[in-house]
């Protein structure tokens, strides 16, 4: 048993994330790429902002992805960085929540 969160980007196939009691999963929105550097790192800054904001899991992954692919649409690993408050314009990834 690992204390904390723990959590592993899958590239185009999405996120797992576990707090020990549960397994979070999601896919990515459908979305263009233009360039993948940064995307990782996009959406560990959001994930950790989005958890500390709210204490919930599922809004930290959706954010996490929100800014991920914000990212992706851009050349360079800062460009398409979202702002407080701004989601871009994808729906938000469903987030499965599952007891381990």
């Amino acid at each position: 048993m690992i204390d904390g969160i723990v959590v592993m980007t899958k590239g185009p196939e999405g996120v797992m994330v576990s707090d020990g009691q549960y397994r979070y999963s999601a896919g990515i929105p459908e979305s263009g790429m233009v360039d993948r550097t940064g995307a990782g790192d996009a959406f560990a800054s959001a994930f950790v902002s989005g958890y500390i904001e709210k204490n919930d899991i599922s809004y930290a992954i959706q954010l996490g992805t929100a800014n991920a692919t914000a990212v992706l649409q851009e050349f360079g690993a800062t460009n398409g960085i979202l702002k407080k408050g701004d989601w871009g314009p994808w729906e938000k990834v469903p987030v499965k929540k599952e007891k381990i």
